[in-house]
């Protein structure tokens, strides 16, 4: 494998807590005959770099898992794991910079590498330290053709593919800092910021045979020899874009006379910031309310008979990652009644009267339900 001259910047980071309750991540199968799964991510053109990622290795020994990489017949860089060990390198010097930790089988690491084109100059760093320095700087490298999680053999397959997941890779056109690399790892970008070429949330999900660029340079990856109904996989978390749900139950039925009812308020995952202003309510008013996570709980009391309903419009709380809520898709609507139905009872026959039996009707205000004989005294 090789890498021509460019900053890289490799940062593994230990899993942090992040919700990742929608967030998606690639599993790479490590086939290494050329038939194994890869991402192709086309030509850069890019004379310094930073290349950044989160990887989850699953342990599988004797193989070169490539992280962002070439190939020997194109672009030589390379970005992976050999030994246990990150690593990357181009033109031939595969082990330019070389961390001198392991890395953790089934754990969550930020990576990345920088390349300075103009001093030749190659750092890595993982959880945002510096791990190490290319000690023979070799300026003029310049990276184009790009793949995750492969690298191109000189019959041009993709072999030495990555064996784990993958998530949230970023090619940048310059090398950044260690204070850059450390305020965004565990941040999810917009896709705009200055000097990003390409940024892959892996959030497309299953069935996706494309990896979307966030950036809207149109450098979207194409996925290759994956299983897209199980290859899409839990993700680190870091860039959950999908925005919480809300939906609204309560035990009473309707019409009900109750005064006040208890509507439970549930969201698709935990969620910030909410508060009884968030619930809209028609024909009633709030009180007691309650919750935490997913779960909350309000009490409601109708202000006059008829429709009681209870909505929530969108943008009004957020999930963990800052994702605002979609509106509710349907509004809770109760029917209150809280009048009592008068009686009328009338007769053709006129009093006094021989007649035996005679008719009565008895007329009530509103429709209702349990009356029989026994009633009438």
């Amino acid at each position: 494998m090789m890498i021509r001259t460019l900053l890289l910047v490799a940062i593994f980071a230990l899993s942090f807590n992040f919700n990742s309750t929608a967030q998606s991540a690639l599993n790479f199968d490590g086939v290494d005959n050329g038939t194994g799964s890869y991402v192709d991510i086309g030509t850069f053109s890019l004379t310094s770099y930073t290349k950044e990622a989160w990887i989850k290795w699953d342990g599988t020994e004797f193989l070169q898992h490539n992280i962002i990489s070439g190939s020997i017949n194109g672009s030589q860089h390379a970005f992976w794991i050999v030994g246990d060990q990150l690593r990357s390198g181009h033109d031939g010097d595969w082990f330019g910079v070389t961390d001198p930790g392991l890395i953790i089988a089934d754990t969550w690491y930020h990576c990345a590498v920088t390349y300075d084109g103009l001093t030749g100059e190659m750092n890595l760093y993982k959880d945002g330290v510096l791990v190490s320095t290319d000690p023979t700087p070799t300026p003029g490298f310049v990276l184009e053709g790009s793949y995750i999680g492969a690298f191109g053999n000189p019959s041009d397959q993709l072999v030495a593919v990555m064996s784990g997941d993958i998530d949230d890779a970023r090619i940048w056109n310059y090398a950044r800092t260690q204070s850059e690399i450390q305020a965004d790892m565990n941040s999810c970008l917009s896709g705009n910021e200055t000097g990003l070429e390409a940024f892959y949330h892996f959030e497309d999900g299953t069935g996706s045979t494309t990896l979307t660029d966030a950036t809207g340079n149109g450098n979207d990856g194409i996925l290759m020899n994956f299983d897209l109904a199980t290859d899409w996989v839990t993700g680190q978390g870091v860039c959950e874009i999908i925005p919480p749900t809300v939906s609204f139950s309560t035990t009473v039925s309707s019409p009900t006379n109750s005064s006040p009812f208890t509507v439970t308020v549930t969201f698709s995952e935990n969620i910030v910031g909410i508060s009884p202003n968030d619930i809209l309510v028609t024909n009633g008013t709030k009180s007691n309310f309650s919750g935490s996570g997913t779960t909350y709980s309000i009490d409601i009391t109708p202000i006059s008979d008829g429709a009681v309903t209870i909505d929530m419009g969108p943008g009004g709380v957020a999930d963990l990652a800052g994702n605002g809520n979609l509106a509710a898709e349907t509004p809770l609507v109760i029917d209150y009644d809280g009048t009592s139905p008068t009686v009328a009872i009338t007769s053709t026959e006129t009093s006094p009267t021989n007649t035996s039996p005679f008719a009565v009707t008895v007329t009530f205000s509103e429709d209702v339900t349990g009356f029989d004989v026994s009633d009438l005294s």
